[in-house]
């Protein structure tokens, strides 16, 4: 039986040197680092203090066997890993599992705020702010060390609480694993950091900004300042605009412009640099995400770790967006890197090894026919059919091959794109927008764009009777609907205001309420627009994001290999050479397993070999 070891670290931080400043890396493996102690509870054993030599001992004790779980394990782990030289059998994020369940109620997943949301009945101190600045010593002289020790219980007892309540209201056991695994990612990184092409980039990158920003027509302070002239530079670079609720009762959706909205933030992250440009002088930012990221990659490339090593720690977020896919951490998200860009380059294998990579194919689009019963446009995927072609042939009027171009984009475009309920305006500006991210150019207009849009939903009806079912759903999920499904063999069903998935996981829409015609939910500080098309894309990703995790921990458990970066619907590994072509067979093989709940869905995947991400995919 695994035992279960609830533990929380302790260290010094100042006002220059704290984790506010610094990515968690750079702090852990800072000359400045001490350890004060650890506060740790075996089971349901009262937690003890121990200092830094005691938890070392400690360790010792511990069986094989043994699961740590900790509040922000990412850091916690870390400093376990590469301070202690200890990694557990099992690590577990109780901040993640908040943020897979209760964030959309809280907005936050501090352990102080879980404690009081889940009406838990110790509180957290303040004791940690007394001490900025301060050594062991330090406190010890203060008089404020046993202080600092009941904070620090408190901490360990708090955890375990939360842990145990979320585990009691459902959290899927199979979630662990996985969480483990995206923990393990960064905790036991296997990528390693390109310097010298990072430096090319940054100076590539700092070089073009201007000419981006020239190109976009942002030369007058007025167009920056103006919403309704930034909403149209937006839109020029093929964006839709953010919007947000009108702090007025009654008044329409205003633009979602603030430096702290999720919109910009999100816009702000951008793959298109000149978006980045563009939202980075509206903010009044000196330097683009690619700047700031490119800079902090180099950051890290200077790190060495125990065994003079340098790795490139992978953080990424348990349930960090909605639909519960992964997001990016300690501000450098490997999530949105650009295709065929310096920076996926500059993450390479160490030498002797190779990048092996693979994803889904198109699964958004063949789980979006899959699901809305389009028997005909899941046959042809089964067939090997191109849908792009076939679907372009339609547009066109005539027999499209990929050696046509600009015309099979544009059926690739409305494939994967149209399954969600775009209209016109907004595929003309998506078609345009990834156009130019391939280097293509497409006569595209509202007339042509409505066109594709109409050819589409009559070409496949299922999909927007779908929209419209899922949209008649939506009053019953705000009146507390009682576990219905949509179909007989449907892999969600609907319970009160959640959507539970096969796994037991589930999508949250709290405070579902309606808007002068429109349904909205609160996610985190968000409220969410909610219609039948985004349900669907909503249910569509969180498929997918089970398929791929499944794929993940079948691979674990056969061959004990850990992915080193997960992207979507694509997993990374970094592997021997002369295992490389068997295993890329391998992971092909195990993304195109079926689950069980859904042994009809004509699953592919492709992949590729290279010494760095960059060139594998």
């Amino acid at each position: 039986m695994t035992r279960l070891v609830f533990a929380d670290v302790e260290t010094y931080y100042s006002r220059e040197y704290s984790l506010r400043r610094m990515t968690p890396a750079e702090y852990v493996l800072d000359p400045r680092f001490e350890c004060i102690g650890w506060s740790v509870a075996i089971d349901d054993q009262p937690p003890q203090w121990k200092a830094e030599h005691e938890f070392r001992a400690f360790l010792k004790t511990l069986p094989e066997k043994v699961a740590f779980v900790s509040h922000n394990a990412l850091f916690d782990m870390f400093v376990l890993a590469h301070r202690f030289n200890y990694i557990p059998k099992l690590m577990i994020d109780t901040l993640g599992m908040a943020r897979a369940t209760i964030y959309g109620e809280t907005g936050s997943v501090s352990l102080a705020k879980c404690a009081e949301f889940l009406a838990l009945y110790e509180k957290k101190g303040d004791t940690v702010l007394k001490v900025e600045g301060m050594t062991k010593q330090m406190i010890i002289s203060s008089g404020l060390y046993d202080e600092y020790i009941q904070y620090g219980l408190t901490d360990t007892r708090l955890c375990r609480l939360i842990f145990h309540v979320l585990m009691g209201r459902g959290f899927p056991m199979s979630e662990l694993l996985i969480m483990d695994e995206i923990i393990r990612a960064c905790v036991c990184p296997q990528l390693q950091l390109n310097q010298d092409l990072l430096y090319t980039h940054l100076a590539f990158t700092e070089a073009a900004k201007q000419g981006l920003l020239d190109r976009a027509g942002l030369n007058s302070r007025d167009l920056l300042m103006s919403n309704d002239r930034f909403a149209e530079a937006l839109r020029r670079l093929g964006v839709d605009p953010p919007m947000k609720l009108s702090p007025t009762p009654g008044k329409a959706p205003i633009y979602a412009f603030a430096k702290t909205d999720e919109g910009m933030q999100e816009l702000a992250e951008h793959p298109d640099p000149e978006v980045q440009a563009l939202v980075a002088a509206r903010i009044g930012n000196k330097t683009t995400l690619e700047e700031t990221r490119t800079q902090r990659f180099i950051d890290l490339s200077k790190l060495t770790y125990p065994g003079n090593h340098k790795w490139l720690p992978v953080p990424l977020k348990f349930s960090g967006a909605h639909t519960h896919r992964l997001s990016g951490d300690w501000k450098i998200n490997l999530q949105n890197l650009t295709r065929g860009g310096l920076l996926r380059k500059s993450l390479v294998a160490p030498k002797g090894k190779v990048v092996v990579v693979a994803d889904c194919s198109q699964i958004e689009a063949r789980l979006v026919a899959w699901f809305c019963l389009q028997h005909d446009l899941v046959q042809q995927f089964a067939d090997g059919v191109d849908v792009y072609c076939d679907f372009a042939g339609e547009i066109y009027h005539r027999p499209i091959t990929k050696a046509d171009k600009v015309e099979r984009f544009l059926g690739k475009t409305s494939i994967l794109g149209l399954g969600y309920g775009m209209g016109g305006t907004k595929f003309d500006l998506t078609a345009r927008s990834q156009a130019k991210v391939q280097k293509l150019t497409i006569e595209m207009d509202l007339i042509l764009a409505s066109h594709i849009v109409d050819l589409y939903r009559r070409r496949y009806p299922r999909i927007p009777e779908m929209w419209r079912t899922l949209n008649n759903f939506i009053p019953q999920m705000a009146r507390g609907v009682r576990d219905c499904t949509l179909y007989p063999g449907c892999p969600v069903r609907f319970e009160g205001n959640t959507i539970v998935g096969p796994n037991g996981l589930k999508l949250y829409y709290h405070n579902l309420s309606n808007k002068d015609g429109d349904w909205w939910f609160n996610y985190g500080k968000l409220h969410k627009k909610l219609f039948g098309g985004k349900m669907l894309e909503n249910i569509i990703q969180f498929l997918a994001r089970i398929i791929i995790m499944d794929a993940a921990i079948r691979i674990r458990k056969d061959t004990n290999r850990h992915f080193a970066l997960q992207v979507h619907d694509e997993l990374a590994y970094v592997v021997d050479e002369a295992e490389a072509e068997d295993f890329l067979s391998y992971l092909i093989g195990q993304l195109c397993v079926r689950p069980e709940w859904g042994l009809d869905i004509p699953l592919a995947a492709e992949g590729g070999i290279a010494e760095n991400y960059g060139d594998a995919k």
